[in-house]
């Protein structure tokens, strides 16, 4: 209802601008103008889609890319081969994690003292790492 009245206030518009200059508005002109009034309502609706698309995609984006970094050791920061999960109950790059057992004792993520040093096989993110990579 808001587009229809706009068109007719433009209308009318140039219809006045038109007979203050002694000319008319015909029939041709009249359907060419709302032709392109229509044609700009409509690509207006396209760029408000097109936003839509551009922000549901910048969601998107980071929802992987946080969900990539979930393969990633957090100590080199290298997608894991070998991800084992450390008695702070976070994953790591084997090598990665025993190399930094060897000289500290406490954990790279929180910092606090780790009561063992026992490693455990993330069977499970392995998997799907594979699954993926393939």
């Amino acid at each position: 209802r808001i587009e229809s009245d706009r068109k007719d206030e433009v209308l009318r518009a140039v219809q006045d601008l038109l007979k203050s200059a002694d000319l008319s508005l015909n029939d041709d002109a009249k359907k060419m103008m709302d032709s392109n009034l229509a044609l700009k309502e409509s690509l207006e609706r396209k760029a408000a889609e097109i936003e839509s698309m551009k922000d549901k995609r910048e969601l998107l984006s980071q929802r992987v890319m946080k969900g990539i970094d979930s393969f990633l050791c957090p100590i080199t920061r290298d997608p894991m081969e070998d991800p084992v999960i450390c008695c702070d109950g976070h994953t790591y790059e084997r090598s990665a994690i025993e190399m930094w057992l060897a000289n500290n004792s406490r954990s790279p993520k929180t910092n606090q003292v780790l009561p063992s040093r026992e490693l455990i096989p993330n069977h499970a993110l392995r998997s799907f790492i594979e699954a993926i990579v393939e």
